[in-house]
């Protein structure tokens, strides 16, 4: 056997149970996170914001730059190790988006068709960044549709 392939099957062997225990060793979050959004956006991207063609009529839909704050509540509907399910919720609209940890628990990203979002982690604390895409299934929705926002949120007191 070459001196390649021992090595290629040696590392295999080392790696896999490695990375087997750092898949299941990320630690469970709390479940219940609460705090503001902060969005700057062109249009309305997502029936989150106040002024979204679903909360106001299409006809009275904001077009252009704008602002907007609104509390929000990020929800872990489900964890596996590192996988994640979660709830985003505003007074307007609630998603459901996905989301992976990084291995040592600091790191949080999230996504769903229209959202992505980075957050970090520090112990009952969660704070980050992200940007969203109008999803109504046009092209010129999506490319006329657009905000970065960022968030600061707290574990809830009832959260494990």
């Amino acid at each position: 056997m070459r001196v390649s392939n021992v090595l290629v099957i040696t590392g295999a062997m080392i790696l896999s149970p490695l990375q087997a225990t750092l898949a299941q060793d990320s630690p469970p979050l709390p479940t219940s996170w609460v705090g503001k959004i902060t969005v700057t956006s062109v249009g309305a991207p997502t029936p989150h914001h106040p002024q979204h063609g679903d909360n106001v009529g299409k006809a009275n839909a904001v077009k252009g730059f704008g602002f907007h704050e609104n509390p929000l509540t990020i929800k872990i509907e489900r964890q596996q190790g590192r996988h994640l399910e979660v709830s985003f919720t505003t007074p307007l609209h609630s998603s459901r988006l996905v989301g992976t940890l990084s291995a040592d628990g600091r790191h949080l990203q999230l996504k769903s068709r229209q959202l992505s979002l980075y957050f970090d982690l520090d112990g009952k604390q969660m704070s980050g960044c992200g940007s969203a895409n109008g999803g109504s299934g046009t092209i010129e929705n999506w490319l006329d549709n657009y905000s970065a926002l960022c968030a600061e949120l707290q574990a809830a007191a009832e959260s494990k």
